[in-house]
């Protein structure tokens, strides 16, 4: 998803949410709401690029805050890992990053909104170990596969991070806000 496509979709969900953020020209973010910079990412931005970027309106001083959207493949497990010591960082000097992320699934975007990067990386870890735990109830009950769990753990823990973006866009998916593919184009 370019970041192109992403501006749209925060434009719309803006809108439904009532939030008054201002598109911008030029350098700096992309939108801006009440002094906060709000910056959007697509899938193949320069997440490097990004993390400057991010530190540069939340430690200057330029900006009262910051949010950032993007879609749920642009990070994978380092990114999401450094992502959240940034968040960490920012909510020690009190500037939180709340995060929106989007996802395209069937019709629809849908978005949504974590409080910040620790609450994407709980959200995953937690969706994971409940799968697991199934997982688990489920072998116990059926017992004719003995290695069906360990070939499962193989292929989800040797592409981490395929597994993160499924997860992700599953998260996405179960708790968010809606948007029609159909009104980006009108």
């Amino acid at each position: 998803m370019n970041e192109p496509t992403v501006k749209k979709i925060m434009t719309h969900y803006f809108k439904l949410k009532g939030i008054k953020a201002v598109l911008q020209a030029g350098p700096g973010p992309d939108f801006l709401e009440a002094g906060q910079a709000i910056e959007i990412k697509g899938t193949d931005s320069n997440f490097e690029g990004a993390i400057e970027q991010f530190i540069d309106y939340l430690f200057t001083g330029k900006y009262k805050g910051l949010s950032v959207a993007f879609p749920h493949d642009l990070i994978d497990v380092g990114k999401l890992a450094r992502f959240t010591a940034l968040c960490e960082a920012a909510t020690a000097i009190n500037r939180p990053i709340p995060v929106y992320i989007v996802a395209g699934i069937n019709d629809s975007y849908h978005v949504r909104l974590f409080g910040n990067g620790r609450e994407v990386w709980t959200a995953f870890l937690q969706q994971l170990s409940q799968q697991y735990s199934k997982i688990r109830q489920e072998y116990y009950k059926i017992r004719h596969d003995p290695n069906a769990l360990a070939r499962r753990a193989r292929e989800e823990f040797m592409d981490i991070d395929r597994t993160l973006q499924e997860n992700l866009r599953q998260l996405i998916q179960a708790k968010s806000d809606r948007i029609l593919k159909s009104l980006l184009s009108q």
